[in-house]
């Protein structure tokens, strides 16, 4: 069985790590993403004002922040779990146990992602693909506008064509299928 653990903040992939060390098998779905960082060398009263650099790097991001699954197998490896750096709490039922959830569950959570937990370019966890005709939800912008997806980005956002004119990149929460 699995349970899931709320870290502290932005300290999933310190977790993982952690619990990976102790013996226990763990669950962090996460994407890669882009960053552009501006960096401005120091001036001197010498030379003249340096150009700005632009510098990319790829991070990793988790897909749901603050939580992380481990496979708890004993009653030891909750205790493990529970008291590991960087663990605020466990997600408990009603009645104050642990939550758990079943290896079948997992596996649906696990299949869309490579063994380490990176989510795939041509994932359709949200249930979206290429091709599929989704529309604006009320929330967003272009509420009421309708696209067709053109493809997955690698940090899960989906290019549109939208009203068959305008190409635009949009978060998959902005969207729903506008069949139906």
């Amino acid at each position: 069985m699995w349970a899931l653990a709320v870290t502290r903040g932005a300290c999933e992939f310190f977790v993982r790590d952690q619990l990976h060390c102790a013996g226990l098998s763990v669950f962090l779905p996460y994407t890669r993403e882009k960053r552009v960082i501006t960096v401005t060398p120091p001036r001197t009263t010498s030379t003249p004002r340096p150009r700005a650099q632009h510098v990319v790097s790829w991070i990793n991001v988790a897909l749901w922040p603050g939580y992380i699954f481990a496979q708890v197998r004993r009653s030891e490896d909750l205790n493990t779990l529970s008291s590991a750096r960087g663990v605020s709490t466990l997600v408990k039922n009603g009645e104050g146990e642990p939550s758990t959830l079943t290896e079948q569950v997992m596996d649906i959570l696990r299949k869309d992602c490579a063994p380490d937990g990176q989510v795939l370019k041509t994932s359709s966890l949200h249930g979206y693909k290429v091709g599929d005709l989704l529309r604006f939800v009320a929330k967003s912008n272009l509420a009421g506008h309708t696209g067709v997806v053109q493809s997955i980005e690698d940090n899960g956002d989906l290019r549109l064509l939208v009203d068959a004119q305008y190409k635009v990149t949009a978060h998959y929460s902005e969207l729903t299928s506008a069949i139906g």
